[in-house]
């Protein structure tokens, strides 16, 4: 026990030690940050064909801001330059907004117009980035500027099919249900960002960054087509880093 309390504070005693020339010299660093991600919007649309017409339906989705978290691996192999490894993943919950036309049952060219709104829709993604990092330093703070390529999984809460009710002369008509379903796509793009860290010792830093990420998602719909996202957007972390 006694051994075990000596090397304890031995390693504490190492990461707390100030920061010199020689740590300016480590070459790995490990990020476990908190992820801030902003809004996403998306409109899709869609027709379809009832009483020999074509009726008609459009949802715009929006987002909210949401949470999440993430991992990256830096590797220094030239004094200036890294490469990176990261992991996020974040989660937004938003509200549907649905406006649709159903064709008349009796008469043609009097559709019955309907809307509406769903919430507690969830958009969901999970990223794998791969950068190329020119690092600084300035003081007790090391800064980066970053850039490579982003895989990004896309799962997103859609609507599907208007459970309606509607009686004699059916001049009107209510929505009295909404389907969803969920659906994906693992789309590649690109991220660009930077980001500062505050050496509290040798060892040891807190940081933030900002960055922001693309990639063009393409989701099949209940009726029959797809829906594009421009999944990523810009984000903030903020977390601890660890350098050996």
């Amino acid at each position: 026990m006694k051994n075990q309390a000596v090397l304890f504070f031995a390693a504490l005693a190492l990461l707390a030690r100030p920061a010199g020339a020689q740590d300016r010299d480590a070459k790995f660093k490990l990020f476990v940050d908190g992820v801030y991600a902003f809004k996403l919007d998306y409109t899709e649309s869609r027709s379809f064909e009832e009483f020999t017409e074509i009726g008609s339906a459009s949802v715009d989705y929006a987002q909210d801001a949401g949470p999440g978290f993430g991992v990256a691996f830096q590797w220094r192999f030239l004094q200036r330059l890294a490469v990176r490894g990261a992991f996020t993943y974040v989660m937004r919950d938003g509200t549907a907004h649905y406006d649709a036309s159903f064709p008349h049952p009796l008469y043609l060219n009097r559709p019955r117009s309907v809307g509406g709104e769903v919430p507690g829709l969830s958009e969901k993604e999970t990223s794998v980035h791969f950068d190329l990092v020119f690092t600084g330093q300035a003081g007790r703070v090391d800064f980066s500027l970053f850039g490579g390529g982003s895989l990004i999984k896309v799962e997103a809460e859609l609507l599907t099919s208007f459970t309606r009710n509607e009686v004699y002369p059916f001049d009107e008509v209510t929505v009295t249900a909404v389907g969803q379903a969920t659906v994906s796509d693992t789309p590649f793009g690109f991220n660009v960002g930077a980001g500062a860290d505050w050496r509290l010792s040798s060892r040891v830093a807190v940081g933030a960054q900002f960055f922001f990420s693309r990639a063009k998602a393409k989701l099949a719909t209940p009726s029959g087509g797809s829906l594009e996202i421009d999944a990523g957007g810009p984000h903030v972390t903020l977390g601890v880093r660890l350098m050996f």
